[in-house]
């Protein structure tokens, strides 16, 4: 498998995973009890990112791993960065979207199309400077 369509692939991994989730978590009402205050949706939002960067590092660090049987060393610290942009950016979007019932189904296509291009322009970088330090 060529880098390139790697890095879109892992992206693409993380950006559906947090735009899904997210999106999620926004289209769910605001908790009616004084306790939560009627934002409760909003709250879990840093919380529900920390958790996709995990889930996310860690699916995508077990397919290369695992499955595409690429050196962890090689792909660790990109597939970090990757990940800590691309849930940054899908999470900081989805949340923002307006509360409907289509906010999953929106969050997943804004993060799989995020993810993508995220993670097609970083591999382009990478790519690119390694020529430029050839």
């Amino acid at each position: 498998m060529r880098l390139n369509s790697v890095c879109s692939l892992v992206g693409m991994l993380h950006g559906a995973l947090a735009g899904a989730i997210v999106g999620l978590v926004v289209s769910q009402p605001p908790c009616a009890s004084a306790s939560c205050g009627g934002t409760a949706p909003l709250r879990a939002i840093p919380v529900a990112a920390a958790i996709l960067f995990v889930l996310g590092l860690a699916v995508s660090l077990f397919i290369l791993v695992c499955v595409e049987r690429v050196l962890l060393a090689s792909v660790f610290w990109p597939t970090v960065i990757n990940a800590a942009i691309v849930i940054s950016v899908v999470v900081t979007v989805v949340s923002h979207l307006s509360t409907s019932h289509l906010n999953m189904l929106l969050g997943w296509l804004v993060g799989t199309v995020l993810g993508w291009l995220i993670g097609a322009l970083l591999c382009w970088l990478s790519c690119r400077s390694d020529r430029l330090a050839a």
